[in-house]
């Protein structure tokens, strides 16, 4: 808990260029969710869980939550291989994906 806390306070400037990364491609997927969810009623979350839980609200809680986590494991190990790199491109899926999305929904 107290590694969570020290991580809050880290500046963005201190944060590893692996963690700038994957925070970018976070904020871009939620902002792609929302856009797509916000302006095209018709695109629904695939995630079952937070379509159980209903609403928007729930799917921002949830990808903040495990943005958070991973953040705080990506910040806490020390020395990651080169393949660490991946991370960030698998967290940039969800956002191409949504916006091949929202590009076929608008041509539609």
């Amino acid at each position: 808990m107290l590694a969570m806390l020290g991580l809050l306070l880290k500046t963005l400037a201190q944060l590893k260029p692996v963690t700038k990364t994957f925070l970018l491609y976070e904020e871009l997927d939620i902002f792609t969710t929302l856009s797509g969810l916000t302006f095209f009623p018709e695109i629904v979350e695939t995630n079952p869980l937070p379509a159980v839980l209903g609403g928007m609200f729930p799917i921002i809680l949830l990808k903040i939550a495990a943005t958070l986590i991973i953040v705080v494991i990506l910040e806490r190990v020390k020395s990651w291989p080169r393949l660490i790199y991946i991370v960030p491109s698998i967290a940039a899926l969800p956002v191409f994906w949504n916006i091949l999305v929202i590009v076929a929904q608008a041509l539609a």
